[in-house]
């Protein structure tokens, strides 16, 4: 047979250029054997033996080197191009019969349109059929089906499959041996690329099972909702965003699928940012030490499964913090026009956007700027204490902590800068007055004994953190007559301390406030273990409702916020 009837390329070819010619050279192989007969009709035995080997081996030659290019060259690029999953394997179809004889396509007849770089998921599929290929299959089956918006593409063989060192070694990319066929670090590394999830299944004699929930392109009604919450994220003091309103509706206009879902998923991801940690007050966040606690997955992964699973709504409703007060500063801030109190509540949303989203089931809020103390059982206040917060010298600090039970009659151990103010002098210099109040030395350290001129009162609570900052009793009474409550070293002061107690404790029938009363009565030292543990939040709140459906504007005590800014009408933040 003539050589010329093989098609030849030039060597390094293009990585663009690599699928199309692979093609091309495998039909010239399933021709050359199919029409074999005609072509070396009227030739002697031998000469047709030998001639269809030759043939068929160049081609072979051919398309395995072009095949590991195309495994070798693509990289994974992200999300480039939009494509119809279906139509993208077919069009490997010729290639991946070359790899196994035995591949299967069961594709479903839904739309599955994805923007994803295609040469990087032909390389994953390549990978998959040559795994196949390795481990001996002699089926693959490749299936897509659409669940939900989600676009499903599972590769199944039954090859030799994988025990369970195996596979674990594979799912931690610890296969040297990927570029050879053998691993599966490509299809991991576009599987995150993506934002698809991955899930492997195999059993040595049993085959393998890749499954890949890719996410499709948002919808036109999805990028229309988005609008709407770009919009409304004004009233949330996030203005800096929605400007971007503007370019998503401007894509829609242009009726170009691929830039509308790029500028969609762009502007859903800065809101989403916005949603979760505010845009215009990132500076007031210094010293905010309580932990966001949500667990989020990143915005861009966030946002792609939101589109996948149709769930734009449950996405932003579910990233915008849910406290009646957060309601309350973001009705005001909608209606509120004087630049000053704008700014303000704009920084009091973002403060709440830095609290957790799942604040617990029952938990105590201390807002430093308010003076007060209040205890809430889901979205209701079912308590609330004044109390006396730092000096402005000595801050009481953002945190947040565990309340694991209270002490009755408790020892204060003195911190060493407060000894060193005032009661090491005391100790030395007039011993009698120090053993009057109660302040002792042992062992290098002050304290001061239980009774009723122990600073800490008749109880404190038990709330391990690094600031050693608790809430707790206090013989200085009179202070709570007062409006402005800053003087501690920057513990938190609470008034009627017994009855905060007797709330926490109400879970335990048996320590009402009678017996409170009787053992602080008793004098003895005592630690009782709250029922549950709650989780206990000392913020920072200079706006916050007033109870009669207006907001109260609080001292900034502490200055925290200097700097605080609104967006304007054109989205940029300014006072």
């Amino acid at each position: 047979m003539p050589q010329s009837a093989v098609q030849t390329y030039p060597t390094n070819p293009r990585p663009s250029a690599i699928k199309r010619e692979t093609i091309h050279d495998l039909r010239n192989l399933f021709g050359i054997v199919s029409s074999a007969k005609h072509l070396l009709e009227g030739q002697p035995a031998k000469v047709r033996r030998l001639a269809l080997l030759q043939a068929i081996e160049a081609a072979a030659i051919r398309g395995g080197e072009l095949t590991s290019s195309l495994l070798a060259a693509p990289k994974v690029a992200g999300l480039t191009k939009r494509i119809d999953l279906n139509s993208q394997i077919m069009t490997l179809e010729p290639i991946l019969h070359a790899l196994v004889r035995g591949v299967q396509f069961d594709l479903g007849d839904e739309d599955l349109t994805l923007r994803v770089d295609p040469d990087a998921l032909d390389a994953v599929i390549f990978e998959l059929v040559a795994n196949a290929k390795a481990a001996g299959a002699e089926t693959v089956t490749i299936r897509t089906r659409r669940f939900g918006a989600r676009a499903i593409l599972k590769v199944v063989d039954d090859g030799c499959g994988m025990d369970r060192a195996t596979l674990a070694r594979v799912r931690r990319c610890e296969d040297r041996n990927a570029e050879h066929g053998a691993g599966l670090c490509r299809v991991q590394a576009f599987a995150r690329a993506v934002h698809a999830q991955l899930h492997l299944r195999s059993r040595t004699g049993r085959g393998t099972v890749v499954t890949m929930n890719l996410p499709t392109v948002l919808r036109m009604s999805q990028a229309r909702r988005l609008i709407e919450w770009l919009n409304a994220a004004a009233d949330d003091g996030l203005g800096s965003v929605t400007p971007r309103a503007k370019t998503v509706q401007a894509a829609i206009d242009n009726g170009e699928p691929l830039t509308l879902d790029l500028a969609a998923t762009s502007a859903a991801v800065q809101l989403l940012d916005a949603y979760r940690r505010g845009c215009c007050n990132a500076s007031l966040r210094t010293g905010w030490h309580i932990p966001e606690s949500n667990n989020w997955d990143g915005s861009a992964a966030s946002v792609a499964a939101a589109v996948t699973g149709n769930q734009i709504d449950t996405l932003f409703g579910t990233a915008r913090p849910s406290h009646p007060f957060y309601y309350a500063l973001r009705a005001a801030y909608a209606q509120e026009k004087d630049p000053d109190r704008r700014a303000t509540l704009a920084a009091n949303l973002d403060r709440w956007r830095w609290m957790p989203r799942a604040l617990g089931t029952r938990y105590l809020l201390v807002n430093a700027a308010a003076f007060e103390a209040t205890l809430w059982e889901g979205r209701q206040m079912v308590g609330r204490w004044k109390v006396v917060v730092g000096k402005t010298k000595s801050p009481t600090p953002v945190f947040g902590a565990t309340v694991t039970g209270v002490i009755l009659n408790p020892w204060w151990e003195i911190p060493p800068d407060i000894a060193a103010e005032s009661v090491a002098a005391l100790v030395r210099d007039n011993p009698g007055a120090a053993a009057a109040k109660g302040f002792v030395l042992a062992s290098g350290r002050y304290r001061q004994k239980p009774g009723p001129t122990n600073a800490l009162g008749r109880m404190k609570l038990v709330m391990p953190n690094r600031f050693n900052v608790y809430l707790h009793d206090t013989p200085a009474q009179a202070l709570f007559a007062q409006d402005v409550r800053a003087y501690s070293h920057g513990c938190v002061r609470v008034g009627d301390a017994l009855a905060l107690a007797t709330a926490l404790l109400s879970a335990r029938p048996s320590w009402s406030r009678d017996a409170l009363d009787a053992a602080v009565a008793s004098g003895q030292t005592r630690t009782v273990a709250l029922a549950s543990p709650i989780p206990v939040y000392v913020a920072y709140f200079t706006a916050e409702p007033d109870g009669l459906g207006g907001i109260r504007y609080l001292p900034d005590i502490y200055h925290r916020d200097t700097g605080a800014k609104a967006p304007g009408d054109d989205g940029v933040c300014g006072r």
